[in-house]
């Protein structure tokens, strides 16, 4: 049992890292998100562009290597997309 609980404290480190920089890249991300928004605002656009997401969204498809994932990650990036256009609404 205590090589059990060892193997998983350090699988849980690792998803400790990796979650430390899936918040960076969204910081950044959002931040971004949030320039365009101000851009958007100042020039009378629509947040809301489907063609974007779209693009956005096939994007991301074809960067995802393992296709068994494919369902999870693009159910996760419809929700950053979703809360990117909410922050934008937002300014």
């Amino acid at each position: 049992m205590e090589k059990e609980n060892r193997e998983l404290e350090k699988l849980r480190e690792k998803i400790d890292f990796v979650d430390r920089e899936i918040i960076s890249l969204l910081e950044k991300r959002i931040n971004i998100a949030i320039d365009i928004g101000i851009l958007k605002k100042e020039n009378s656009l629509a947040i809301f562009d489907e063609k974007r997401e779209v693009e956005v969204l096939g994007k991301v498809n074809n960067t995802i290597t393992n296709k068994n994932l494919e369902k999870y990650i693009i159910d996760i990036y419809k929700v950053v997309i979703e809360q990117s256009k909410l922050v934008q609404k937002d300014i």
